[in-house]
């Protein structure tokens, strides 16, 4: 099976809960979307959202008992800390595929059939993807996809990867690997002798205008990335699009 370890911000880390809930909403149909089954999503947060542990079986929660981050610079390392522990629960649910996504990403329905069917030793990588924005109910192509987002990378575990606990001490290929800054999963594969494959179509939508984006709060977005997003040319109302990655007839609102 394949897995999606889903890292949601605590309550007390926003203002807009209930947005941070919707784009939650919109991740978990793009999974559920999926044309083959085979899969588990699980999400480590502090709180669970009311009324979605009654969405579908193949979605589970794990609460977090860990202090919630103060400070903008701790959100990573909360973000970290959620993935292993969705991980580590999407494995020994028998999911040997785990991919870590955000609370507000879409993922294409075609998705779960290619890791499943293709099997790769190690996994995977999306090197090709869309950004969707919010505001403008647009998609556009996304050169270089695993550079701009963390939604990139399905990994393949096996017995003594992943550690037997959350946090456990001790060196681990799963935090070797997926700890590490995503722009250079590919390069850190090849270095590490766990090759990943790169997926042969846009199978990632990064959503823009949440409010919610990390790499926004901490500024981190480039001004290469910000021409980039000014050229590339925009998709709107491309009804095959919108239901390839789950997306409702209207965007979440304002």
């Amino acid at each position: 099976m394949m897995g999606f370890a889903i890292s949601l911000r605590s309550k007390r880390t926003t203002d807009d809960w209930e947005r941070c809930v919707r784009l939650l909403e919109g991740t978990l149909r793009s999974i559920l979307n999926q044309t083959v089954g085979g899969f588990r999503a699980v999400v480590g947060c502090h709180e669970i959202p009311d009324g979605l542990t009654r969405w579908d079986e193949r979605i589970s929660f794990e609460p977090i008992d860990y202090p919630v981050p103060i400070y903008v610079d701790e959100w990573e390392a909360d973000k970290q800390r959620k993935r292993e522990i969705a991980t580590l629960a999407a494995y020994r649910a028998g999911c040997h595929y785990v991919m870590p996504l955000d609370a507000d990403d879409l993922v294409s329905n075609r998705l779960v059939d290619y890791v499943l069917t293709e099997k790769p030793e190690y996994g995977c990588v999306v090197t090709k993807g869309y950004e969707y924005s919010l505001a403008n109910d647009s998609f556009s192509v996304a050169p270089r996809f695993n550079r701009i987002c963390g939604s990139c990378g399905i990994f393949r575990w096996r017995d003594g990867e992943l550690p037997e606990e959350p946090w456990q001490f001790g060196s681990f290929a799963y935090r070797d690997q997926v700890n590490s800054a995503h722009p250079s999963w590919l390069e850190r594969g090849e270095r590490i002798g766990r090759p990943l494959v790169a997926v042969p179509f846009p199978a990632v939508a990064y959503v823009r205008d949440t409010g919610q984006n990390l790499s926004v709060w901490k500024g981190e977005i480039s001004r290469k990335r910000k021409i980039m997003r000014k050229i590339m040319p925009s998709i709107r109302k491309d009804e095959e699009l919108r239901k390839e990655f789950g997306l409702l007839a209207d965007p979440v609102g304002e």
